[in-house]
């Protein structure tokens, strides 16, 4: 799935599919010379067992990924589970300021 500047990807949880993935990766920054900033790169399986996490950690020279906090994406924290109140605080404030901001113009 394409949006933006971000690529999301889906694929089965297996070591092999991580080495596959590996690899058109690697092509794509041979074929375009924009490399992956490892940085931002999130590898995550819901379902996976602990042997493959550390496999595909070692695979991308990345750290396991604990969802229960979630993830950031365009400033919005992803969840697999429930969200909470003090999870979309920041939404709430963002939201008011600029109410207020409305509020205080005139036509």
């Amino acid at each position: 799935m394409l949006f933006v500047n971000d690529v999301l990807l889906f694929y089965l949880c297996s070591v092999y599919e991580g080495q596959q993935l590996k690899e058109i990766l690697e092509w794509y920054y041979a074929a375009t010379r924009m490399l992956i900033n490892l940085n931002k790169f999130v590898i995550y399986f819901p379902q996976a067992d602990s042997p493959i996490m550390i496999g595909l950690s070692n695979i991308f020279d990345i750290e396991d990924l604990d969802m229960k906090d979630g993830i950031k994406y365009l400033g919005f924290t992803l969840k697999p589970k429930q969200y909470e109140v003090k999870d979309l605080k920041w939404l709430l404030s963002k939201i008011k300021s600029r109410v207020n901001l409305w509020c205080n113009r005139w036509i």
